[in-house]
């Protein structure tokens, strides 16, 4: 192989490979961004997976008590009395579950206890009778259900407002710090502080009046992280303040089945990558997030109406060892979130999935070590791409690209279904796209930079192929040189006041350029006339006229055998047009043809008034110069017999261009005196 080839390929694959380096710093500095784009292209993605690949399987441990329509229909409008709900939790415990969370905030008093009623009354009216009658325990709602918070085992919801305009007194939540927590490293003892840990802070708070804080087991937060696009796919399950560690609903009501359970968090280079209960370890995002695992669309859980609790029509002994949480699904309620499932995904069924995704060790995991797999990727897949399609063809290189990102997505949706690992194939595939157009991109300029010195060494060919059949012609008649580089300027500045009127549609600045090129073939044919004819010093003869009009027929002869030889070459069909028609008549008179008016090219119809012009200017032996004024005249009276009159109306415009043309490329300096000087134009004249 030619080491010359060897070394320019080489040189494609350096460059190929240096760009490649680029993209790959352009792609880790975009990666570094998180930007939005990605991340909803992302949520898309993984929205899709969890579609195709979910499981529905459920443990049936975690049961929902729902305040649903039926209820609110049979018991009352929402909120009810608080001794509605301490007998409907009495009515759940007699069944002994082994947790009960309320999925509700009671952050207000009950208003409609007798107590506070008789005390509102009390100020309105002067005359309100005691209710003496009344049982104690009774009088007061709160007290009701706190009695009935002391003899369960009921978590409460608490809200972190995160907006700092609520409460901040942490005095009644429940925390985690009497619980055995402990920060491990996956290879050492970590010295780091869990508060020191990125988990979700909290800023104000909203939770239950303090006698039912104090009243429950436990307490627990019911936020849940919402994505960029609205949608609930995560549950914080640790958050931090106050210096203190405050766990999520679902997590403070799973802990409180069995009270004794270790809680710890692993980190991994001072990263969080789980959170274990005993040996089960969720894996979490690094704010302690746990990706929820849903099964399917809502009501997928148990849901059991409030009403049929408290009317003894569910049994309660079908609670027994259950993990029950209490909350709303009912329409007017509006405890609704949007999932990658559903718009309207009940919220109280969102805490429930995350129990449940516990309780089965069902977990949908984000590896901590997935940015450095994302980077380690950007590499490899830039270098791949480099080195499959650095030689290769756009068809190959789209074939690659193709397969490439089949492979990602294969890749990543076999992890996910086999591992339920997300490995988002979407910032892979976007740098395997990048890297395609940024290689291609690269092949299209080296490709246009050689074309383009291809195309400029042709017409340089093209130029100096023009030059050698103008030296031929010259070598026969030594008039012809000066007058095809003459004809050739005529041509030029008609065609640009041409193309600047706008008149001729077709006129353009490659029309110009190829119009004029062509224009020095007019004469070409004239190689075949003999030279005693060609050259004769006096007038022809008929004879010898008819043999010179046959410059014509041979010079589209010689174009034609050319141009057979390429694919309707422009440059000599307009060569060919000059060449065979520029002796037409506009009146239909002339030769070879007798074609009349337009239906003679505009080509050949420029290349008569520039010949006929250069013809009348120019000293032959046969004939004196005529003078330039003299030399317009005669083309401005042929105008509509021999020229296109409209043709003839641009020349007027610009005749002074012609007498220029004519000077700069004069046959002598006396030719250049005659043309130039007006007022010695008779001396010359007499001279000559």
């Amino acid at each position: 192989m030619d080491k010359d080839f060897l070394l320019t390929r080489k040189k494609l694959f350096a460059i190929h490979c240096f760009f490649g380096a680029i993209v790959s710093c352009f792609m880790f500095f975009l990666f570094s961004l998180n930007l939005p784009f990605f991340a909803k292209l992302n949520y898309s993605v993984y929205d899709w997976m969890l579609w195709e690949f979910h499981n529905e399987k459920l443990t049936k441990q975690v049961v929902i008590v729902d305040i649903d329509d039926k209820s609110l229909k049979e018991v009352g409008q929402w909120p009810w009395p608080r001794y509605k709900l301490a007998k409907l939790l009495e009515k759940i415990q007699q069944g002994q579950p082994g947790a009960v969370g309320f999925d509700i905030l009671f952050p207000q008093k009950d208003r409609t206890s007798i107590q506070h009623v008789y005390d509102d009354l009390a100020t309105m009216f002067s005359k309100v009778p005691s209710p003496t009658n009344i049982p104690d325990d009774l009088l007061n709602n709160d007290a009701i259900l706190a009695h009935a918070l002391q003899n369960s085992n009921s978590i409460l919801g608490a809200l972190s407002t995160f907006n700092g305009r609520d409460k901040t007194d942490f005095t009644h939540l429940y925390s985690l710090n009497d619980i055995a927590l402990t920060s491990n490293n996956t290879s050492t003892k970590s010295t780091q502080k869990i508060t020191d840990l990125p988990l979700t802070e909290i800023e104000g708070i909203v939770y239950s009046i303090p006698d039912l804080s104090d009243a429950a087991t436990a307490s627990g937060f019911i936020n849940m992280h919402t994505d960029l696009d609205g949608v609930i796919r995560k549950s914080p399950l640790l958050f931090k303040g106050n210096g203190k560690i405050y766990p999520s609903l679902a997590l403070s009501t799973l802990l409180m089945t069995k009270p004794k359970q270790a809680l710890s968090i692993k980190t991994v280079n001072n990263q969080i990558e789980s959170i274990c209960i005993d040996e089960t370890c969720i894996p979490v995002d690094e704010r302690g997030r746990m990706t929820i695992n849903y099964k399917g669309t809502g009501k997928r859980f148990k849901f059991i109406s409030a009403t049929d609790i408290l009317t003894n029509k569910y049994p309660a002994k079908k609670l027994q060892d259950k993990i029950v949480i209490i909350g709303t699904a009912a329409s007017g309620l509006k405890d609704f979130h949007p999932t990658p499932f559903d718009t309207v995904f009940p919220g109280v069924e969102i805490h429930a999935t995350v129990v449940d995704n516990i309780l089965s060790n069902d977990f949908i995991a984000t590896p901590p070590w997935l940015s450095t797999a994302n980077i380690s990727a950007i590499i490899l897949i830039t270098f791949i791409m480099v080195f499959a399609t650095a030689n290769s063809g756009l068809f190959i290189g789209s074939l690659v690209l193709v397969i490439k990102t089949a492979v990602i997505f294969l890749i990543s949706t076999t992890i996910f279904s086999t591992y339920q690992i997300f490995i988002s194939p979407v910032f892979p595939t976007f740098v395997v796209v990048v890297v395609f157009i940024s290689i291609y991109l690269i092949k299209f300029y080296i490709a246009d930079k050689k074309r383009r010195k291809t195309e400029r060494e042709l017409f340089e060919m093209q130029d100096a192929i023009v030059d050698a059949v103008i030296n031929v012609t010259e070598t026969r008649d030594e008039n012809t040189g000066g007058h095809i580089k003459r004809t050739e300027s005529y041509i030029r500045v008609m065609l640009e006041e041409l193309n600047a009127t706008g008149d001729y549609k077709e006129i353009n600045g490659d029309e110009v350029n190829v119009i004029c090129k062509a224009a020095p073939f007019h004469d070409v044919g004239k190689v075949g006339i003999p030279d005693k004819v060609l050259l004769k010093p006096g007038r022809l003869d008929k004879d010898e006229f008819d043999q010179i009009k046959m410059h014509t027929v041979y010079g589209k002869k010689i174009i034609s055998s050319a141009l057979s030889q390429t694919d309707n070459n422009y440059f000599l069909s307009k060569a060919l047009e000059i060449a065979y028609y520029h002796h037409e008549k506009w009146d239909g008179t002339g030769y070879p043809q007798g074609l009349s008016a337009e239906e003679i090219p505009l080509s050949a119809r420029l290349m008569a008034i520039a010949d006929v012009y250069d013809a009348l200017i120019s000293k032959r032996p046969y004939k004196k110069p005529m003078k330039h004024e003299n030399a317009v005249r005669i083309i401005e009276k042929d105008a509509g017999t021999h020229f296109d009159p409209a043709l003839v109306v641009v020349f007027s415009k610009i005749h002074e261009k012609f007498r220029e043309i004519a000077i700069n490329f004069a046959e002598s300096e006396e030719d250049k005196i005659f043309l130039a000087n007006k007022e010695r134009y008779n001396a010359i004249e007499q001279l000559l």
